[in-house]
C-alpha cells in the first residue's frame, strides 16, 4: 500500500472584502420596526399616571383604611407593591401581599376553613364523680384536695 497525502483546500484569506449588506427592495418593503423616514418607531407610551390613579381608586374601594392616601407611593411597602403589580398581580392581590397588617381581617382571612363549626363549650362535660365516690376518695386520699381528686378520677376514667 502506498501512503497518500491528503490535502485540504483552505479558503483564501481576503481581508479587503467588505461584508455583504442585503439590499431592501421595494417589493420586500420596509421592515416594521423602521418607519418610512428611517427612524425606529417607538411602541405606544404607557400612561403610568393614569394606571396609578386607577390603582388608587381600586385601593380606596377595597380598603377604606387607605382613604387618606392619595398616591401609590405613600402606601406602606410601596416599592414591593409596585414590584408585585409589575409581576402581574391584581391590585387586590398586591395590596394584600404588601399591606395585610393594615387591612381589616373580615373578607381577607383565608384561615376560616380551619375553625371548628362546633362552639368551644359544646365539647361535653368532663367525667363527673358522684357524691358517694368523692366521699370514698377523700377517705382514701386524705392528703389530696378535692380538685386534685377530681383530676385524678377524670384521668383514670378517660
Amino acid at each position: 500500500m502506498q501512503d497518500t497525502e491528503m490535502t485540504t483546500a483552505l479558503p483564501e484569506d481576503d481581508v479587503s472584502a467588505e461584508p455583504e449588506i442585503p439590499d431592501v427592495t421595494e417589493e420586500e418593503g420596509v421592515p416594521e420596526e423602521i418607519g418610512e423616514d428611517g427612524a425606529e418607531e417607538m411602541p405606544p407610551r404607557t400612561d403610568y399616571e393614569r394606571l396609578a390613579e386607577e390603582d388608587m381608586r381600586e385601593i380606596h374601594r377595597i380598603a377604606p383604611v387607605f382613604a387618606s392616601i392619595r398616591e401609590v407611593g405613600d402606601l406602606p411597602n410601596a416599592t414591593r407593591y409596585a414590584t408585585l403589580r409589575d409581576a402581574g398581580l391584581t391590585v387586590e392581590e398586591a395590596l394584600w401581599a404588601t399591606c395585610h397588617a393594615f387591612l381589616p381581617k373580615n373578607g381577607y382571612d383565608n384561615r376560616s376553613h380551619l375553625r371548628s363549626g362546633v362552639p368551644r363549650g359544646a365539647a361535653g362535660n368532663p367525667i363527673q364523680m358522684s357524691a358517694e365516690e368523692l366521699a370514698a376518695a377523700k377517705d382514701l386520699f386524705s392528703d389530696m384536695s378535692e380538685a386534685e381528686i377530681r383530676r385524678l378520677y377524670a384521668k383514670c376514667r378517660a
